[in-house]
């Protein structure tokens, strides 16, 4: 019998929340006029909005009128959670932007009390005024180490050739698929390249070989499978629904979709019947339970090419705050 820690189980939800008939990004359409800050402008807003966050004040920030913040799907004024704690940014972060809704995601390591993380940003931009701030926070995270380390994966930041890109639509659709596929066990309805990978938390947990996970008892590795048969394996069996998803970012010019979902667990599996034998389910995911993750996404039109995932605990059935 293979056994699953608390932390590997959390590690393999790591990828979001329930089918959507229509998948659709987060929001009503911008209005004329409103969509007036490009790559560089969200960047750059970004920079001030996490320079205000390590300095604990965000009165330098345009903030606007309606205004609203949530930390792990609760909502908070800027002077209470990280950013009250949050000590200082670390090495690795990486942007993705989609100008034509004004929003922008950042994946970065960082230092609460001095203790490494991980952390999320998702700002919506109307006006160049901030109107949404949405983060989570990753406090239990040992591999940030191993991220900073490691650095940001230069093809996140290539354009995809013109004749390799996909439509806004068809990468919604993909990422939309993939979660359907964690879903059911099945990789049928998605394409992956042969060069793809998945990091979660900063672990990579697909085509990594040398990584020997303490939670299994058996030769069952699914941190060594590809990205494929590493779904095909029903290693997320005990994920019941992936739901309140949103597809916050979606760049054509870099290949990118940026997906927020909520990865909900019944706690009716006891076993899991995997293909590399029979998995029991611990005890924390023996109640119900969620976690909630923005997912990252780079595709063109030979597949999926990269997953990067950050996710921690949310209430059950609560959904992330903003659906």
């Amino acid at each position: 019998m293979i056994r699953l820690s608390l932390v590997a189980a959390l590690l393999a939800v790591a990828p979001p929340g329930a089918s959507v008939a229509s998948p659709a990004p987060h929001g009503a359409p911008p209005k004329p006029g409103e969509m007036d800050c490009e790559r560089a402008c969200l960047e750059s807003v970004m920079d001030a909005y996490l320079k205000a966050m390590r300095a604990h004040d965000a009165s330098s920030l345009p903030l606007a009128r309606d205004f609203r913040h949530t930390e792990n799907g609760v909502e908070l004024p800027l002077n209470k959670g990280f950013w009250s704690l949050g000590s200082d940014l670390g090495a690795y972060r990486v942007n993705f932007s989609d100008a034509a809704r004004g929003e922008i995601n950042a994946f970065a390591t960082m230092q609460e009390n001095g203790i490494d993380g991980l952390l999320t940003v998702r700002l919506k931009v109307v006006n160049k005024a901030i109107r949404e701030s949405e983060i989570i926070v990753v406090r239990n995270a040992p591999h940030a180490a191993a991220l900073n380390a490691k650095g940001v994966d230069p093809l996140w930041s290539q354009p995809v050739p013109a004749a390799q890109r996909l439509s806004r639509n068809s990468l919604i659709q993909v990422a939309d698929r993939y979660f359907d596929a964690i879903e059911q066990d099945s990789s049928a309805g998605i394409t992956f390249a042969s060069d793809c990978f998945r990091l979660e938390n900063g672990l990579q947990t697909t085509s990594n070989p040398t990584y020997r996970s303490r939670s299994f008892e058996s030769e069952f590795q699914p941190y060594s499978l590809n990205c494929k048969d590493n779904i095909d394996s029903r290693f997320f069996d005990f994920v019941s629904r992936i739901q309140y998803r949103r597809y916050t970012i979606v760049d054509e010019e870099r290949g990118i979709v940026v997906g927020m979902a909520l990865f909900e667990h019944d706690g009716d599996k006891k076993t899991l019947d995997t293909k590399g034998g029979p998995v029991a389910v611990p005890p924390n995911l023996l109640r119900p339970s969620s976690v909630g993750i923005f997912e990252a996404f780079k595709v063109d039109r030979t597949g999926v090419r990269r997953i990067e995932a950050i996710g921690t605990s949310y209430a059950y059935g609560r959904g992330s705050g903003w659906d």
